[in-house]
């Protein structure tokens, strides 16, 4: 478990954790673009303290095919829901879709709220 001191700048009320079924079709390079182009996102949006993307690395085999995920850590509530609605996010979320195995079907959002 990743324990943050709540004092932390890494330290998040919200985690909004998306898994990803990407299609069979879709590369390495592709998956490292969307990844990279999340990422950024930190650096324009406000209110992101921590963007963590990768692979599913869990070895109980229960992923259903959802072999990547990433994780955004919000300051607050209000910056999650900034984010929704923000131009930046909506044109990655686009590029995931595209990328996703039957769009929205390839992904499981839920969001952590961890309270004050």
């Amino acid at each position: 478990m990743d324990v943050i001191p709540r004092s932390s700048p890494h330290a998040a009320r919200v985690a909004h954790v998306v898994l990803v079924r990407f299609r069979p079709d879709v590369a390495k390079p592709e998956i490292e673009s969307v990844f990279k182009a999340l990422e950024q996102l930190r650096d324009t949006v406000p209110g992101i303290t921590r963007i963590r993307t990768g692979s599913n690395s869990s070895p109980e085999a229960l992923g259903r095919g959802y072999d990547h995920l990433f994780i955004v850590d919000f300051a607050s509530i209000a910056a999650r829901d900034a984010y929704l609605k923000d131009q930046r996010h909506a044109a990655v979320a686009q590029q995931l879709l595209s990328l996703a195995d039957g769009g929205t079907d390839g992904l499981i959002v839920a969001d952590l709220d961890r309270g004050k």
